[in-house]
């Protein structure tokens, strides 16, 4: 029965990034971005896509992940992103019903 459970609906399925949830069976992503519109040069509007706490994307060495409360079934996840001008509070109910 868990394993049933397990293998449908949205989830942080996606290993290389704690912000793309992807929903089973269908293979559905949706992929939260950071993007900081303050930035200038030639990095402007600078945007964080992956997020992970083991390795950071380069260039962005800025950029703070720290992980919250996660459910063991991944049904629910929370997750702090902080950059040099943001932070942000990520909270994530999964299931048949993505509630972000």
């Amino acid at each position: 029965a868990m394993q049933a459970r397990l293998s449908s609906g949205w989830a942080p399925w996606y290993d290389m990034s704690y912000t793309r949830l992807v929903r089973l069976p269908e293979g559905s992503a949706l992929a939260l971005m950071l993007c900081d519109s303050g930035a200038s040069g030639a990095d402007a509007p600078r945007c964080l896509e992956e997020a992970r706490v083991d390795w950071g994307p380069g260039g962005q060495g800025d950029v703070t992940i720290r992980l919250g409360a996660h459910a063991y079934d991944r049904s629910y996840l929370q997750l702090y992103l902080a950059t040099a001008t943001c932070n942000v509070s990520i909270e994530v109910g999964g299931g048949d019903e993505l509630l972000a």
